[in-house]
């Protein structure tokens, strides 16, 4: 059973594969507004603009991107008025002839200025709590002398000009927002309003029929922060309460984010890092913290090629005692199945040096790791090294497979490759997880775990290149591992203690989108949805916590069919946590986030697959288990992890898992 939350992204939301877009094929829309005509001014927000400016014209070798100027709009102060936005935003980026998609370019659209939360008609029936959108503001919003009102640009309206955008044009997306949208009017200088304000200001109600031309069939609830948004990424100077500040840098006001953001991309930009890397590396500041949104957020920044194997990649972190020892660590634990033993293979930035590292100590969501050489255990890393598991040394984590003798393939699957890079290995029929066939057109998949073979007993594939086989049964052990992951179960001994109290429902949508207005519960008492094919229909979750702890979410939906995974939700920030103890909820697929549906695959009557909710009491950084295509696609490649977290775990935590099985019928 296949699962969309989008469809307007033809071929998914992943770039092509070994496609990194040239100086040439980066387009930017940048846009600071200092002077605003009904709004108290800002200083520093045409000072971020054109420093971005700079950052993206400078050449590659001064640490910058090269992009040629005329790739580039440029809009301050009084030229950045609501209708010239908008016409820029189409002429330049949707029906510029120049952006062609099949050259993967990099689309790149930045806002420096105020940010405000307005009511708006589209969403008068929801709750009180959830009726306003964020809004970023052109220089001309409020009052104009022939008594009309300019509205700002709702999140809604610029979401869907991003979607058309990357229908046309590909996702490769990157919106940049230096503003916030806490109600009070956005950035602040240092503690205080800068002195050209406050000047009062109350944004209008939004009117239903604004922009329609605009928007054509896209639709009016999305919004700016989505997590999982496939038509673009989405780096914002705060979270959606929070305020952005302006700070004094020598002679000049800067956005704190801006700045720093730029000095992360100078420095790093060319070891093409991923976005979440990049807003990890931008400092906090007084309550400001940076958001990352968007399906891509792991892919690497402006599309470019990540060193390494891209998904693969994993931070070393190091911390260095009072007596100048030195000590490794990776934000990567037991959950995603670490353990004592493990190594990783640690590369430097150029790929000059490799160093073998071996996990010694293992918590929930971190590794230490050292030398195995006892005499080299102080050997310094350079800063910013990198690597991969290379031995999980786990054994829960192997898949046991069995191959008759007359299978085709045994040599290609299980002497070509070595040990270490298999996650998998060799057993009689009746030790075996799964079973592999060759029918000389096929290849077929027998299933004899548990859990999925309640989803069918077979699969097949076509076996394009036999060398690409062993990537095939890595995914497929990559899949049925975490399917099957639960607390105290298969390997698990990190010290944390099971969690209770958390549940997982699901709901068909009444009217769409729209909280209080979805039909009940679907899920059985016993962990299954069963449900009817129905036309159009749309679907919503709730995630709830009757715990006594503030909790962690991630919620994965595995399709049996093809072995895919997809992370439909993880928590927005490192640091507070989304799901609140004492019946606290979280919502997905609703109140303005898009909803799911289902679909059954041609000349099929029924379907399955399987929701997993993964829940912790401290941030861990698991979507990377996300395997968006299918071990069967010949440019499948090993699933791996990276990181570039802030904070080292300072306690130990609690954890647990639920699984869902989903089930639709034609009748």
């Amino acid at each position: 059973m296949s699962a969309d939350s989008t469809d307007y992204v033809p071929n998914g939301n992943m770039l092509p594969a070994g496609q990194s877009p040239s100086a040439e094929d980066i387009f930017a829309l940048v846009i600071g507004i200092n002077k605003y005509m009904h709004i108290s001014h800002l200083r520093g927000a045409v000072n971020d603009a054109v420093a971005f400016y700079k950052f993206l014209v400078t050449p590659c070798d001064q640490r910058g991107l090269g992009v040629p100027q005329d790739n580039i709009c440029l809009l301050k102060n009084e030229d950045a008025t609501r209708s010239e936005i908008l016409a820029k935003f189409t002429s330049r980026f949707i029906n510029n002839p120049k952006i062609r998609r099949e050259r993967n370019p990099a689309l790149i659209f930045f806002f420096a200025g105020h940010g405000v939360r307005a009511e708006a008609e589209l969403r008068k029936d929801y709750p009180k709590n959830d009726r306003q959108v964020e809004v970023i503001c052109p220089v001309d919003q409020g009052p104009t002398d022939a008594a009309d009102y300019v509205h700002g640009i709702p999140d809604y309206l610029l979401v869907g000009l991003l979607k058309q955008l990357a229908l046309q044009k590909g996702p490769n997306i990157t919106v940049i927002l230096d503003s916030c949208f806490s109600g009070g009017m956005g950035r602040k200088v240092g503690t205080e309003r800068t002195p050209t304000g406050p000047v009062p200001f109350s944004p209008r109600t939004i009117p239903l029929n604004l922009d329609t031309e605009l928007l054509g069939v896209f639709d009016k609830t999305s919004k700016f922060r989505s997590l999982f948004s496939d038509s673009h990424v989405l780096l914002a100077a705060c979270r959606e309460t929070q305020t952005a500040w302006e700070l004094v840098y020598g002679s000049e006001t800067r956005g704190h984010f801006t700045k720093n953001l730029i000095e992360v991309l100078e420095e790093h930009v060319v070891e093409n890092p991923t976005y979440e890397q990049i807003i990890n590396h931008i400092p906090e500041w007084n309550g400001q913290n940076p958001h990352c949104g968007g399906s891509r957020r792991h892919q690497s920044i402006f599309g470019g090629k990540y060193p390494i194997g891209g998904r693969q990649a994993i931070d070393l972190l190091s911390d260095t005692a009072a007596d100048g020892s030195v000590s490794y660590r990776v934000k990567m634990g037991s959950v995603e199945g670490v353990v004592p033993g493990t190594e990783f293979l640690m590369y430097t930035k150029d790929d000059s040096a490799r160093v073998t590292l071996v996990a010694t100590a293992v918590k929930l969501n971190e590794t230490i790791l050292e030398h195995p050489d006892t005499n080299n255990s102080n050997v310094p890393m350079p800063q910013g090294a990198r690597g991969k598991v290379s031995n999980w040394n786990n054994d829960a984590m192997i898949l046991k497979v069995h191959a008759p003798d007359d299978f085709g393939y045994k040599f290609a699957l299980f002497e070509s490759v070595q040990a270490e890079r298999r996650n998998f290995m060799e057993v009689s029929p009746e030790k075996a997880e799964i079973v592999l066939r060759d029918t000389g057109t096929e290849i077929v998949v027998q299933r004899l775990t548990s859990t999925i073979i309640e989803c069918g007993l077979e699969t097949h594939f076509i076996l394009h290149d036999p060398a690409h086989l062993p990537n095939v049964v890595n995914g497929i052990a990559h899949f049925n591992y975490f399917l099957e992951r639960n607390w105290g179960k298969r390997g698990h001994d990190d010290g944390s203690g099971q969690l209770a109290g958390f549940s997982l429902e699901m709901y068909h949508l009444q009217q769409k989108q729209q909280p209080g207005n979805e039909k009940g519960n679907m899920v059985g008492t016993q962990g299954e949805v069963k449900f009817r094919a129905v036309k159009d229909a749309e679907y919503g979750f709730i995630i709830k916590n009757n715990s006594t702890h503030d909790l962690f979410p991630y919620l994965f939906y595995f399709n049996p069919m093809d072995y895919t995974i997809g992370c439909w939700y993880s928590p927005e920030s490192k640091d507070v946590a989304p799901l609140r103890k004492a019946n606290g909820e979280v919502r997905i697929g609703m109140g303005g986030e898009e909803p799911f549906e289902f679909k059954i695959p041609d000349q099929k009557t029924s379907s399955s697959g399987f929701l997993k909710l993964f829940v912790s009491t401290q941030y861990l950084n698991i979507d990377w288990i996300e395997q968006k295509l299918s071990p069967f696609d010949p440019s499948f490649g090993p699933t791996g992890r990276l990181d570039g977290g802030r904070k080292r775990a300072r306690s130990v935590a609690k954890w647990g898992a639920l699984t869902v099985k989903l089930t639709m019928t034609s009748t």
